[in-house]
């Protein structure tokens, strides 16, 4: 029977689940199996088709408590553009490959290693997890339902972990300690549809689109803001509903994203939004939108947990080491860094989400070690502890 202090076998384990969001694929009752090894009280939180577990250690939370926050799902894998089975982690040249072996599955694996350890070492450590199945999914039963509903439980929690993959060219040289905020947005613009012969008799959408994006990419969203990137509109998609050389379409769809800093809000962009399309609206021309996905951008009041995650790591790294709000949106967005101090740290992120997803058994060991070293220092020595695993 394992002892899951190997941080390699717990990795290729948790690959093996085919847990596509929001499926756990029984991840969970494995990792809650494990922990209860650990003398950890595990609970459900499960709402839905959404599976979501807390585990506290023996001793309960207090302030000085680090909970670590991660997510079993997996986002899709096409596998016939897979070289090895994407659910069947495969080992080759010191490279594990396997959908999961970056985001973020590696760094469950790496943090239960730790746990394991310290315990068979007669050490509790101070960690707390807090594990959904939907962050890579679209609905909302994950960390922010558990936020919303069942905050009670993280009344003394202070610090939190978040594994995501934040590393750029070695594991722990980026600590996320802030995002910039995310909008998405469609627009459906409708005109009437003729035969490009006769284009007097068209009102072509696209022609419309053409002008609304050019007018949107011209406009600057926002300033420069402190420790962020500037904010950023991006148009992801364009499609219309006509698939022939000889007709225009009657309808068409534009996909649109901005990433923000705190300089410009989600009430700004809307109304900057609808002002620009209110100058195309004709009679012949009909403009409706849809908004999606709304998170505002974040930034720790305070830094003190994020330079101890710093000060753990080794001293060869940390002269690299760099505090970043770039990257994508995540889990610790929900987290209300008026109580919570949020920092995400993990793995190298140049495979995540890609075919031939895979993380080096180096990078493994590193991680490992990087989250020893921060939960070291949170540790309760038990030298009488009276445990069976």
């Amino acid at each position: 029977m394992s002892d899951y202090t190997d941080v390699l076998s717990n990795t290729q384990t948790l690959i093996s689940f085919r847990s596509i969001t929001p499926n756990d694929a029984k991840s969970h009752a494995w990792l809650m199996e494990a922990l209860e090894r650990f003398e950890y009280n595990c609970s459900e939180l499960n709402h839905d088709d959404v599976t979501n577990f807390l585990a506290i250690p023996k001793n309960g939370l207090n302030e000085s408590t680090i909970l670590f926050v991660g997510h079993t799902d997996v986002v899709p894998a096409n596998e016939t553009e897979w070289q090895y089975p994407p659910f069947e982690p495969t080992w080759a040249d010191d490279i594990l490959y396997g959908r999961g072996a970056v985001d973020m599955k590696s760094s469950i694996a790496a943090m239960l290693s730790v746990i394991a350890k310290n315990y068979h070492n007669h050490i509790y450590s101070n960690v707390a997890f807090l594990i959904t199945s939907n962050e890579e999914g679209e609905n909302n039963f994950g960390i922010e339902y558990v936020l919303k509903y069942h905050s009670h439980l993280l009344k003394n929690v202070k610090r939190v972990l978040i594994g995501e993959p934040t590393s750029e060219n070695s594991v722990g040289d980026t600590i996320k300690v802030g995002r910039r905020g995310s909008l998405n947005l469609l627009i459906n613009i409708k005109g009437q549809a003729g035969h490009v012969a006769y284009p007097q008799r068209c009102h072509n959408p696209i022609d419309k689109g053409l002008d609304i994006m050019r007018q949107l990419n011209e406009f600057k969203w926002g300033k420069a803001y402190p420790n962020f990137n500037s904010s950023k509109m991006t148009i992801v998609n364009v499609c219309s509903n006509s698939n022939v050389f000889n007709a225009t379409p009657s309808e068409c769809e534009i996909k649109i994203n901005w990433r923000f800093n705190p300089s410009i809000t989600i009430d700004i962009i809307q109304n900057k939004l609808f002002e620009i399309l209110n100058t195309f609206k004709t009679n012949d021309i009909k403009i409706s939108t849809q908004w999606f996905n709304q998170t505002t951008p974040f930034y720790n009041t305070s830094l003190k947990f994020a330079n101890e995650v710093k000060n753990a790591i080794s001293n060869d790294q940390n002269e690299n080491v760099c505090f970043s709000t770039s990257g994508g949106t995540s889990d610790a967005r929900f987290f209300d860094t008026r109580q919570f101090e949020v920092v995400e740290l993990g793995p190298r992120n140049y495979s995540a989400h890609k075919t031939n997803e895979h993380i080096s058994k180096t990078d493994l060991l590193q991680l490992k070690q990087l989250y020893e070293n921060i939960v070291k220092s949170h540790a309760i020595s038990c030298s009488n502890l009276d445990h069976q695993v």
